[in-house]
């Protein structure tokens, strides 16, 4: 009996030692797998770092690009947009200096063909009745 039992005990122990080495192996695969994976996330995270990189760099380069023109057709803009500015003052100065003009001359309404019906004379002659 008691070699049955040492027979069975050893049976037991191999599959036990069967058993951990089967699980050990599939530890390791599994352990492989995730350090691969490790690995490929390395890949992608050193990938966008470069990315990042050239994205900021790309950036700055067309931020100064941006400056420059600013820069450049600020001056040009400045100038044709103080010219535009003028052109207008002066053009507002005309309108008023004929709004004034035709003030003065006593018209009120609108001219009929170009004569102006009312004059100074006649609307202080017809104000003082």
């Amino acid at each position: 009996m008691r070699s049955c039992v040492n027979v069975t005990s050893v049976f037991l122990t191999l599959y036990e030692i069967t058993s951990a080495t089967l699980a050990f192996k599939e530890w390791q695969a599994e352990e492989k797998q995730l350090l691969q994976q490790i690995q490929d996330q390395r890949v992608k995270i050193e990938e966008l770092e470069r990315e990042t990189h050239e994205s900021k760099r790309r950036i700055e380069e067309l931020q100064d690009i941006i400056g420059f023109i600013s820069t450049t057709s600020g001056a040009a803009g400045g100038e044709q947009q103080q010219q535009e500015e003028q052109q207008m003052e002066e053009a507002f100065a005309a309108e008023d200096t004929r709004d004034d003009q035709l003030k003065f001359n006593g018209v009120l309404n609108v001219a009929h063909n170009g004569n102006f019906p009312f004059t100074p004379d006649l609307l202080a002659s017809a104000s003082s009745k």
